[in-house]
């Protein structure tokens, strides 16, 4: 989302500078705006005006058309990281109804789904482990509660950080 937010940054000092986007304007050669946006399979508007190359591709209004379609693609990342973060903690409401363990499987000792699913939003994450073999007991009951907080508080920045 980060990535997203400093390319629409990027976009408008280009637009500002009346600069190619899609392709250099020097060299005609893809450019990081074509790169990001065809990584993502998002569809790109072109502007060059290249007297250097003699081309002319594409319309002014490719830059607010490039600023919308990563307005959406931001908001379709908010929209499906809320979702993952609702159903993950109705999926803990579950484990402390039935006072599971969370942070390590208790038929391997292994890290859980719990744990990956923290990592990859680098969020902190709260062990209640009990009872699992060759493994001493790991955090207590409020774990659920402040992985559910954790979670819930992701959600509110996801949806502030698209605000600004």
């Amino acid at each position: 989302m980060k990535i997203a937010k400093t390319t629409i940054d990027g976009i408008k000092s280009y637009k500002d500078k009346y600069w190619a986007i899609g392709l250099h304007g020097d060299t005609l050669q893809p450019d990081v705006f074509l790169t990001f946006f065809k990584s993502r399979k998002l569809p790109f508007a072109f502007f060059v005006q290249s007297s250097v190359k003699n081309v002319s591709l594409g319309k002014y209004s490719a830059y607010e058309q490039n600023i919308t379609t990563l307005n959406k693609y931001i908001e379709n990342i908010i929209s499906e990281e809320s979702e993952k973060c609702k159903l993950k903690i109705v999926e803990l409401e579950d484990y402390k109804k039935n006072n599971r363990p969370i942070g390590l499987n208790g038929n391997n000792e292994k890290p859980d789904e719990f744990i990956d699913f923290f990592a990859e939003r680098d969020l902190p994450f709260a062990f209640y482990v009990r009872n699992v073999k060759g493994v001493s007991p790991q955090g207590d009951y409020s774990a659920y509660d402040k992985n559910i907080a954790t979670l819930n508080n992701y959600i509110k920045e996801l949806k502030a950080e698209n605000l600004l």
